[in-house]
């Protein structure tokens, strides 16, 4: 807190957009204090220290260091911030920053709240809080996940319990019981079944990655490709014809593209994505104009009226709320931070 106000750290992509992106720090910053924060803008903490982008030549490079910047200094004093404020606010594109990954790190560390910035067409218009709690697997903020999951079984009854079970996967991936946990051997029932195709399968990703995500680290991006079937049906039939042609490399790399497109389909269904998307299965939300209700803390009466809070539990088990001024429009395209499935918040 800084003299009675919440403290908000505004972390996002610098290196590689232009002007360093000082615009959107400077967009995000205002639109926070107005909502009665104070905040830790990076790019101003920047200009204090003597760098401003105006500064820089029209043919600067922005994928580079300025000469004149100290990197070393910016983190030091970058990472006190965040150690210093109550919640981390994430500009769009932080996924790909190496030092918004760092400043994650770090909140996560120290326990601190993070949301999200989420922009309409004429700026900045709500947060949407990451879900401190998934079923089975309480993070650093536990009294603040139980008050949100223990408020959900209370709005849905039996409905909620029926919900963590029911086959669905969690982040954990595997049971807890340790009898399940037999029922999954990933190695002897799956790489050691099949060695060579496994690796060609990696293979695969990595071309993948390179290929649609160059100079990325390893990472599926969801949204680029949504296989519905079709792909799988081409690659084995292009992998057919090429095997009957003895041309052993293509048809080696069509079925790895068959076997991957393979495992995008079974994932996307158990994890309810994209074609398989569920309104009616995919999450529960209650709306509530009392956030209090969730352990959330609201230091202004009068805003604490201005605001709906949405509590989701999605298909995956995390449980996560969103905050949304009532003078905006509300969103209909939520990503639950663990595993990216959009959830319509607004019916």
């Amino acid at each position: 807190m800084l003299n009675g106000k919440k403290i908000a750290y505004v972390a996002g992509p610098m290196r590689g957009v232009p002007q360093l992106n000082f615009p959107a720090f400077d967009a995000a910053s205002a639109w926070l204090a107005e909502q009665g924060y104070a905040v830790f803008n990076p790019a101003q903490m920047d200009r204090e220290r003597g760098f401003d982008v105006k500064d820089l030549p029209e043919d600067t490079d922005w994928n580079c260091i300025p000469e004149n910047f100290d990197l070393k200094e910016c983190i030091s004093e970058d990472l006190k911030a965040v150690q210093n404020c109550d919640v981390l606010v994430l500009l769009p594109g932080y996924e790909k920053s190496m030092g918004c990954a760092a400043e994650l790190a770090v909140a996560r560390w120290a326990g601190k709240k993070i949301a999200d910035l989420v922009c309409g067409r004429s700026g900045p218009s709500h947060l949407h809080y990451h879900g401190p709690l998934s079923i089975g697997d309480p993070e650093v903020d536990e009294e603040f996940g139980s008050a949100c999951l223990s408020y959900l079984k209370e709005e849905l009854g039996s409905m909620c319990l029926d919900y963590k079970g029911g086959g669905m996967r969690t982040e954990q991936i595997f049971p807890e019981d340790d009898k399940q946990r037999l029922e999954y051997p990933i190695f002897s029932g799956l790489l050691d079944y099949f060695p060579h195709a496994c690796a060609e399968v990696a293979r695969h990703s990595k071309i993948g990655n390179d290929q649609h995500n160059p100079g990325e680290p390893m990472h599926w991006a969801k949204e680029k490709s949504i296989g519905r079937g079709d792909k799988i049906v081409r690659h084995l039939m292009d992998g057919w014809t090429t095997a009957k042609q003895n041309r052993r490399d293509k048809t080696i790399r069509h079925l790895a593209a068959m076997c991957w497109r393979a495992l995008e389909l079974l994932e996307r269904y158990i994890m309810n994505m994209e074609p398989f998307k569920d309104k009616d299965l995919k999450h529960y939300t209650i709306c509530t104009n009392d956030p209090t209700a969730c352990g959330a803390e609201i230091a202004d009466e009068e805003k604490k009226e201005q605001e709906t809070h949405y509590i989701t539990l999605c298909l995956c088990g995390h449980v996560f709320t969103t905050v949304c001024p009532d003078n905006m429009p509300h969103p209909n395209n939520v990503l639950c931070p663990s595993c990216g499935a959009a959830h319509d918040i607004s019916v």
